[in-house]
Order: C-alpha cells, then structure tokens, then sequence
C-alpha cells in the first residue's frame, strides 16, 4: 500500500479513503505537563487508521458524517472488496 501526504496531494474530494491520523481530541494532561507539551505527546504516541474523506465545506469528514478533530496526516485508497473465486468449494 502507498501511502500519500496530505500535504503533497489530497484525495479528490468525496472519495472515501484510508486515513492515518497522529493524536486524539481527547488529551489528557500528566503531572507537570501544560497543554502543548501534552498535545505533542500524543502526536508522538496516538497513531491510528481509519477511513474518511475530505469535504469542500467541512475539511475532513469521517465515514460516520462528522468532522474529524485530528486531521490526517496521510491517506491511501480503499483496496478493492474481497471476492470468492468462481471454482472456489465449501
């Protein structure tokens, strides 16, 4: 799989894609952390895939419709569905 920075080329728009996103909309702060540091932190440690795609009007949407927080750093198409061969047996 290839993935694509978001910043060298975006998706077309209302394709629905993989999307790697670095962080989370929800940030805890540790003993002696301001809110930057922490931010920071889960850039560094919060990695995930999920799908989305990108919207005219809303940015970044997810595929459950609402506006993703965290932007994606990079995404790659969907992989074709898998199908079952036509000689395959039970």
């Amino acid at each position: 799989m290839n993935w694509v920075r978001v910043e060298d080329r975006p998706p077309a728009l209302g394709e629905m894609v993989l999307v790697t996103v670095h962080g989370s909309d929800i940030i805890q702060l540790q003993p002696g952390e301001d809110i930057g540091i922490a931010v920071m932190r889960a850039k560094k440690t919060i990695r995930h895939v999920t799908i989305g795609f990108l919207d005219d009007e809303e940015g970044w949407t997810g595929v459950d419709g609402w506006p993703m927080v965290v932007k994606p750093v990079a995404w790659a198409p969907l992989p074709e569905p898998w199908e079952e061969a036509e000689d395959a047996t039970d």
